[in-house]
């Protein structure tokens, strides 16, 4: 009888004995792989050139909105952003950051300084678009924004205004 137990017991012994042993890469050593190719989190929204639109512009509770109602937006997966209206267009770059993963804020750079003009008003347009948005909300066909503690807000939608 001891036989027929040491028998299962020797052959479950070297059974775990000879499993391979899986060992978790730490996090730095895994994102240091040449191949390994990080994921830009506003791929999420700006996947394809989509045109989008200003649907709130409010600035220290003053509503903007229909100073930007003919502004459209195009955001590209190549990070790069193009503002126009029937007169004018201005490119740039657009940036996600992240928080323990999550997306905080988008980076709109536009280069309006670059415009030669004797009014300054289309750049007036431009400044307030541009800079660091803290993201409110996320969704595919719309974004919540605000800047500067809450002073600034702005709702970008997904569609063409014409």
């Amino acid at each position: 009888m001891k036989k027929l137990l040491i028998l299962p017991l020797l052959l479950l012994s070297i059974g775990i004995l000879s499993c391979k042993k899986e060992t978790v890469p730490d996090q730095q050593a895994f994102m240091q792989q040449k191949n390994m190719s990080i994921i830009n989190p506003g791929l999420f929204v700006f996947g394809t050139c989509d045109n989008w639109y200003i649907s709130l512009l409010q600035i220290d509770r003053s509503d903007l909105t229909g100073n930007y109602k003919s502004i459209n937006l195009i955001f590209c997966p190549d990070n790069t952003i193009v503002v126009f209206n029937d007169i004018l267009a201005v490119s740039g770059n657009w940036y996600v950051t992240l928080d323990k993963g999550n997306p905080i804020t988008l980076v709109i750079d536009l280069h309006y300084q670059a415009m030669v003009t004797t009014v300054d008003r289309p750049a007036d347009l431009w400044r307030e678009l541009a800079g660091e948005w803290k993201i409110n909300k996320l969704q595919k066909n719309m974004i919540s924004l605000q800047a500067d503690e809450q002073v600034k807000k702005m709702i970008l939608e997904r569609g063409a205004l014409y």
